[in-house]
């Protein structure tokens, strides 16, 4: 299953406030074929990095630096794909959600969704990005 996101993808995203944004991602394979290094970046049509996100993809987890809160996540997969810490509905403590939508053969939607305390659940980023080069 990991081995299908294995690579480089590339493409153009919009962000929470409707930024638009160039995405790189790359996922690269961990030694033994035990997961996936996780690196996003969204750089601003200015070239201005708008954020970094990186991570660990394991199993059944997915060890996220979440950006917005400068804080190490630990989050359970919920669905072929998707990633999650904490309940969406629950508006008191902090969510956060990741999404590597195989959207098509050599497509990929990659959503943020987040939720600060007292704030509602809506997506940070997303991005619609197509296979890249291959990560050495």
């Amino acid at each position: 299953m990991l081995e299908e996101l294995q690579g480089r993808w590339e493409g153009d995203g919009r962000t929470s406030e409707d930024s638009p944004f160039r995405g790189t991602l790359d996922l690269e394979p961990l030694a033994g074929g035990r997961g996936l290094a996780v690196a996003f970046k969204a750089v601003a049509k200015d070239g201005s990095v708008l954020c970094r996100h990186r991570g660990i993809l394991a199993g059944d987890r997915l060890a996220f630096l979440d950006d917005a809160i400068g804080e190490m996540k630990i989050l359970d997969r919920r669905e072929d794909h998707v990633y999650g810490s904490g309940d969406p509905t629950a508006e008191e403590s902090y969510r956060l959600e990741v999404s590597f939508h195989v959207a098509g053969p050599g497509e990929m939607d990659l959503t943020i969704t987040s939720g600060l305390p007292g704030e509602p659940f809506t997506p940070r980023l997303h991005a619609h990005l197509v296979r890249g080069t291959p990560v050495e």
